[in-house]
């Protein structure tokens, strides 16, 4: 298993993510998505795959409300994502 390596496939993913931690969202204690939105669909994708082991391992600090939260915004993201659309 190689979370970093799987997000680091991803270009700009882990800036996302710490983007969207930046602006106080997924910490545990509310806050709003960064202006852009949140992650792109292609982050999402893997934000979704990642499991618990990789969270304690990547965000210590922010398990277990980062990941459910980021999952909360992808999954809000992609419900608004015209089909056919990529990302």
């Amino acid at each position: 298993m190689d979370c970093a390596n799987d997000i680091q496939k991803v270009p700009d993913c882990m800036d996302q993510i710490n983007r969207t931690v930046s602006s106080g969202y997924g910490r545990g204690g509310g806050g709003l998505p960064p202006a852009g939105g949140g992650p792109s669909p292609a982050c999402c994708r893997v934000v979704n795959g990642l499991d618990d082991i990789c969270w304690m391992l990547l965000f210590p600090e922010y398990f277990p409300a980062l990941p459910a939260a980021l999952k909360a915004l992808c999954s809000r993201s992609s419900s608004s994502v015209p089909a056919g659309s990529s990302g």
